[in-house]
């Protein structure tokens, strides 16, 4: 089996195979990410596992550098194979792309990967998730009535609320990313969470091109919600949201959502994912998400391929102890 190494020459199919992909097509396989995670200064490394002709699976990869002079690999949500192929081929085409990392990439101690299903024969060791392990997914195919129809009764009334106060949803480009930090800040300290730099929500906006927009919730000129999307293949994907403390009672982010399903739906989507629920870790945005319907789904999570076991040894030390240190 070849394993050949993408350019830009190959975005175009690359992202055509990630679109494809039997679960869905998955932003965080397509170029337009690696781009994305390439201004934090980390090497891109896009793979394709090919026998006859044939691409069988693809793996957009971030390197991710550890103390001593070694680094491991990471695919959010890859690699993906093809439609349709058989484990048999998954597995070799899954070792090809490892035997590749280990022989140009000595540094390299272990490969991170959330492959959509597991393959059995394959030694992974399974690790604390990075994305979700489940999500929840609308199925826009469905007329928008009917899906309004199934929503929990609270969310269809908050969606006709703020409607009726006036809260008004537009999308502002780069150009309302101020308020989407200002409210990213807030959010943040309310649930106890770290958010990303404001470098990152930029490269978003800046490199996913018309795959990723920023969309506003606004009443009488303030903005009291606000979400960033992707728009790819057949998936709309809520990557990241915020809201104000004040003004909560106009529920402007039950009517962001429901306006950002009518565009996913007439952009040809027909899926939107809410991109993480956790009734233990996130009870109150999992009641919120899962008021809207949908159906749940699940990730066999995060695992390692490791390359150097007493490395690898060594760097689970490393991290417990730097936990321990932390959290005195």
């Amino acid at each position: 089996m070849e394993i050949i190494r993408l350019t830009g020459d190959n975005r175009e199919e690359l992202d055509r195979f990630v679109m494809a992909a039997p679960d869905g097509a998955e932003f965080l396989q397509s170029f337009a990410w690696g781009e994305i995670s390439s201004g934090s200064g980390r090497q891109i490394l896009r793979l394709a596992a090919k026998e006859d002709g044939e691409w069988l699976a693809v793996a957009t990869l971030i390197e991710n550098s550890l103390p001593g002079g070694l680094a491991y690999w990471y695919s959010p949500r890859g690699p993906i194979f093809r439609t349709g192929l058989d484990e048999a081929s998954q597995k070799a085409a899954l070792e090809s792309l490892a035997v590749y990392l280990r022989k140009h990439f000595p540094r390299a101690i272990f490969w991170r990967l959330e492959p959509s299903r597991l393959i059995s024969k394959i030694k992974l060791k399974k690790v604390g998730d990075i994305q979700p392990s489940q999500t929840l997914v609308l199925d826009l195919e469905n007329d928008l009535a009917d899906s309004l129809q199934a929503m929990h009764q609270k969310t269809r009334y908050n969606i006709r609320l703020a409607e009726k106060r006036g809260v008004e949803i537009f999308s502002d480009g780069a150009d309302g990313l101020p308020e989407f930090l200002r409210l990213m800040e807030i959010t943040s300290q309310r649930d106890g969470f770290r958010g990303h730099s404001s470098k990152h929500y930029q490269a978003i906006l800046a490199k996913g091109g018309e795959a990723t927009k920023l969309y506003l919730a606004s009443l009488d000129n303030k903005c009291l919600a606000a979400g960033i999307f992707s728009f790819f293949g057949n998936r709309a994907t809520y990557i990241h949201g915020a809201s104000d403390n004040e003004n909560r009672e106009f529920m402007a982010p039950y009517l962001l959502h429901w306006w950002v399903m009518a565009e996913a739906k007439a952009a040809g989507c027909r899926l939107y994912d809410f991109y993480g629920i956790d009734a233990k870790k996130w009870p109150g945005v999992t009641r919120f998400k899962q008021g809207f319907g949908g159906r749940i789904v699940n990730y066999p999570g995060t695992f390692d391929y490791i390359f150097k076991p007493l490395s690898y040894r060594a760097y689970g030390l490393f991290r417990s102890l730097r936990q321990k240190i932390w959290w005195r």
